[in-house]
């Protein structure tokens, strides 16, 4: 499966992501440039030119990805795409792996779906951090779960390390490990007290080792302890904002606006100036750490403020991350030449408003007019196809939770897992509804539907032997 999973996605990148600009989403300039800057001047800095000023909005690891490309490829950031084929070829045999630990047959199923699943195939084709974050998230998960099984040393360490590089590809990657942390503490209770304390201190000190000295790189340039400061703003420029738009009817950029300027007052650092529009909040102060940090109190007083706004909110960005299919506007169209003015114009506050009507009918019609109806025939299926996937997929997730909670063995532990992480994943985005965010769930919906199916399988073929018993 591991082959056709390569074959697959090199050939869409060989035949429609074959261009520079078609690989470039507005997040990979950044990742690019300090690559190229740890490259030319051996400094993590998104500046252009001296003197180069040190980022804080961004971890390392994605960068060094790309440099490590760059430097064997005279900087072909098709290179990079390529690489990240290979890498999720690589993340479809630990699916099969994690998942034929409940049966050979989800194993089969589960690598097979992976390699056609579209969301996973076309994230490879963009220079963003998904690809690398799902590899050391499943190379985690297939030691974690031998850790499980057979409380080694190194299966133990070898989950902390690889979670300790997640969180260091996305910063999401923290509430991962705390799932494992729980998971391991709970499967390893039968153990002494000692053995029990030193495993987990083997899986913390092992998860630190790839993070401890970033932190102490930032703690040495900005005094603070911290990880990366992107985390912080998205959370308070899309969670936050979103909460306090919901709560006074404020458009978003008016509510981004307005917590920004109720922040400013209390930022510590670099000095800003009142933001007028939605285009000064990015101002260079927000890359203060001390800055953002005082950002995140007053994001989180508003979300604080507004409980049932919070929930709502998430619970909405959570209903389209579960049924999220490929984007329109931001791949289809663009690999189809079909960009233009009615791909610019907002759609969903527009949809969300007939679907709280109860106009179905007419949200359909208007999201066939202005997203599908401009497409070329070829886009169209390959967003039908998606669709009709998204559906199966977690149709079947869904609709057979009863079958593998009920077991006693490895799959229900492996499925509870995928359950956590899944809903993890999909939960903390909130309201940014950006697929590449849907697409690091898709390997754990993929698995539990897999085993679910088996599950299905196996217990109509037990049914089918005791009705023919004599």
């Amino acid at each position: 499966m591991a082959l056709l999973s390569l074959i697959i996605r090199c050939t869409i990148t060989i035949t429609w992501f074959n261009q520079r600009e078609k690989v470039l989403a507005p997040d990979s300039y950044g990742y690019e440039r300090l690559a190229i800057n740890l490259i030319e001047h051996r400094v993590f800095s998104q500046s252009s030119m001296p003197p180069f000023t040190l980022d804080t909005h961004r971890t390392p690891i994605y960068p060094l990805f790309i440099a490590s490309v760059y430097s064997a490829t005279d900087r072909n950031p098709i290179a990079v795409i390529l690489a990240q084929n290979f890498i999720d070829a690589l993340n479809t045999t630990f699916i099969y792996a994690i998942a034929s630990s409940a049966s050979n047959q989800a194993g089969i199923i589960a690598s097979l779906a992976y390699a056609i699943a579209p969301l996973p195939i076309f994230q490879c084709q963009r220079m963003l951090t998904e690809t690398l974050f799902v590899f050391f998230i499943l190379a985690a998960t297939l030691s974690g779960l031998k850790a499980i099984t057979h409380h080694r040393s190194l299966a133990i360490m070898t989950c902390g390390l690889m979670l300790g590089l997640a969180t260091l590809t996305r910063p999401v990657g923290i509430g991962i490990w705390f799932i494992w942390f729980i998971a391991l503490a709970i499967a390893m209770r039968r153990l002494t007290l000692s053995q029990w304390l030193l495993a987990m201190v083997k899986f913390a000190v092992s998860s630190l080792l790839p993070i401890v000295p970033w932190l102490i790189r930032n703690f040495i340039a900005f005094k603070m302890l911290f990880l990366c400061t992107g985390h912080h703003i998205a959370f308070a420029y899309y969670n936050a904002a979103s909460v306090l738009s919901r709560a006074t009817g404020l458009s978003l950029e008016q509510a981004q606006v307005r917590l920004f300027n109720e922040s400013i007052s209390d930022f510590d650092g670099m000095r800003p100036f009142k933001a007028e529009d939605a285009e000064d909040i990015w101002q260079p102060a927000i890359q203060d750490p001390r800055n953002t940090m005082a950002l995140m109190r007053r994001a989180k007083e508003i979300v604080r403020q507004h409980p049932t706004e919070t929930v709502l909110v998430h619970a909405e960005g959570f209903m389209h991350y579960l049924f999220m299919t490929i984007p329109i506007r931001d791949v289809l169209a663009k690999f189809s030449g079909v960009e233009g003015k009615v791909f610019d114009e907002p759609i969903r506050e527009r949809l969300m408003r007939l679907l709280n009507d109860g106009k179905v009918g007419t949200a359909i019609s208007l999201a066939w007019n202005e997203r599908l109806k401009p497409l070329p025939l070829g886009a169209k299926l390959l967003w039908f196809y998606s669709l009709i996937f998204t559906l199966l997929i977690e149709g079947i997730a869904l609709g057979t939770i009863k079958v593998y909670i009920v077991r006693r063995d490895i799959a229900r532990t492996i499925c509870l897992i995928c359950i956590a992480i899944s809903l993890y994943l999909l939960l903390t985005p909130g309201p940014q509804l950006e697929p590449r965010f849907r697409a690091v769930a898709e390997p754990w919906l993929i698995m539990l539907a897999s085993i679910g199916i088996t599950g299905v399988i196996e217990r109509r073929g037990k049914v089918a032997i005791q009705q023919s018993a004599p």
